[in-house]
């Protein structure tokens, strides 16, 4: 089945009016404002950047074999990203993988600026807090990171 890109601009898009609230809510900005109008996520084939006007694919950035096979990947090889990224700063994203690693890439160019490898998959998506990435991977551990788009 082939969705045409209208159907995607409604699923995906942010730019989204809200009614009145009666309490104090404070909205985030459009996640592809921050992003130099790409949509960037997860998916079966590693980290996928859309351009957030046309749809077409900005960037790609591979990822390595899947650690775990559960039944949606029972499929050999494959080389999944079940999360999404988190921002880390205004040019990079961060995100882990299936593969047990996790990257600072480009919101650019989708270019790998650093991969640390913790030998267990990623199967939630990371999350940034003052600068410090947590991650929660599929061994039970929540590791923290103080990283930065710097190449090391």
């Amino acid at each position: 089945v082939e969705i045409g890109p209208n159907a995607y601009r409604g699923i995906l898009s942010t730019k989204r009016r809200t009614p009145d609230v009666k309490f104090p809510v404070r909205f985030a900005p459009d996640f592809e404002d921050l992003t130099g109008g790409k949509l960037v996520f997860g998916s079966w084939d590693g980290v996928v950047a859309l351009d957030a006007k046309t749809l077409e694919d900005a960037w790609r950035l591979p990822v390595g074999e899947l650690l775990v096979y559960s039944g949606p990947y029972c499929r050999t090889p494959s080389k999944s990203v079940s999360g999404t990224p988190a921002l880390l700063d205004a040019a990079h994203g961060v995100i882990g993988a299936q593969d047990g690693k996790l990257r600072v890439f480009g919101l650019a160019d989708g270019r790998v600026v650093r991969e640390i490898g913790t030998g267990a998959p990623y199967f939630a998506s990371p999350l940034v807090v003052k600068g410090v990435v947590f991650a929660a991977d599929f061994a039970g551990k929540v590791r923290a990171f103080r990283l930065d788009g710097r190449k090391g």
